[in-house]
């Protein structure tokens, strides 16, 4: 049960040696990306937070 399985393994544990060769340059890249994605997602929250406060303020004088 198990052989038959084992036989497709292989050829794509072989296929996998490559892919990773490439992953690793691009891993340099992923880290400033990550810090730029963080950023935008910190200025995306207080936009919100800003247009929450002004909503809620509008809605205050109007009451």
């Amino acid at each position: 049960m198990h052989k038959p399985l084992n036989a497709y393994h292989k050829p794509l544990n072989a296929a996998h040696k490559p892919l990773n060769a490439y992953h690793k340059p691009l891993n340099p890249y992923h880290k400033p990306l990550n810090a730029a994605h963080k950023s935008i997602h910190k200025t995306m929250t207080q936009i919100k937070k800003i247009k929450g406060h002004s909503l809620m303020n509008i809605s205050g004088k109007r009451a």
